[in-house]
């Protein structure tokens, strides 16, 4: 699978269809004509989507949401429009998780375990999945419970 980032507000284009008005503050991308059309046939049939993306008539454009949008074919990231030439990916991804720890109430450890200092090739959906799997394992290793119930008896078992 194939993947791709851009910034809000950048757009997503065929070839061909390369917008004359593309913007140097947004990180814009191209891709293959069937991956633009599996896209585009996502965005006309998700109502969703047309809240995340805009069609001009020849490319998709988005909008004020940041995320992932996923086809069979193609993966999408979309970055906060801080992302442009001269910030990279990963500084973007860093800051785009410091703004989301307060409303996800993410702690400095959960970031730190989630080992975002080598974030190349992972996108924001594998980091939160890093996270969260690393809590899980935290919570294993710690139990659910830790109190036990003391029970004397000849039993067969420990």
């Amino acid at each position: 699978m194939e993947t791709k980032t851009i910034s809000e507000y950048g757009y997503i284009y065929k070839g061909t269809t390369k917008p004359n008005n593309l913007s140097i503050k947004f990180v814009h991308v191209e891709v293959k004509k069937a991956q633009f059309d599996e896209l585009y046939d996502y965005w006309k049939e998700d109502d969703s989507a047309k809240k995340v993306l805009e069609f001009d008539g020849y490319n998709l454009k988005a909008t004020s949401y940041v995320g992932i949008i996923q086809t069979s074919n193609l993966s999408i990231e979309i970055l906060p429009k801080i992302y442009d030439a001269n910030n990279d990916e990963d500084k973007t991804r860093n800051i785009f998780i410091q703004m989301l720890k307060p409303l996800l109430d993410i702690n400095k450890v959960q970031i730190n375990k989630a080992n975002l200092s080598t974030t190349k090739n992972k996108n924001i959906y594998e980091m939160f999945i890093t996270m969260f799997v690393n809590y899980v394992d935290e919570m294993i290793h710690k139990g659910l419970k830790s109190s036990y119930i003391l029970k004397e008896d000849n039993q067969f078992f420990l």
